[in-house]
């Protein structure tokens, strides 16, 4: 299962309509996203954290090769 498959379980769908560049954001209302930029390596989540997003959270990092390091 990819990381998009387990936000959209999660009912955070990838969002790709958002403004920011060099991002993935999962979730469709602002208040209530996890975001990735892939240019600085952060997340930024302003949504409470299950191990279920912590787990899409790990397979999204993978996926962008940020665990490689």
């Amino acid at each position: 299962m990819t990381a998009q498959e387990m936000f959209e379980e999660l009912n955070l769908p990838l969002n790709e309509n958002h403004p920011f560049k060099d991002c993935l954001v999962y979730g469709v209302c602002f208040t209530c996203q996890i975001l990735f930029d892939k240019t600085e390596k952060i997340i930024v989540a302003n949504i409470v954290l299950t191990p279920k997003h912590i787990e899409a959270i790990n397979k999204q990092c993978k996926e962008l090769r940020w665990l490689d390091e």
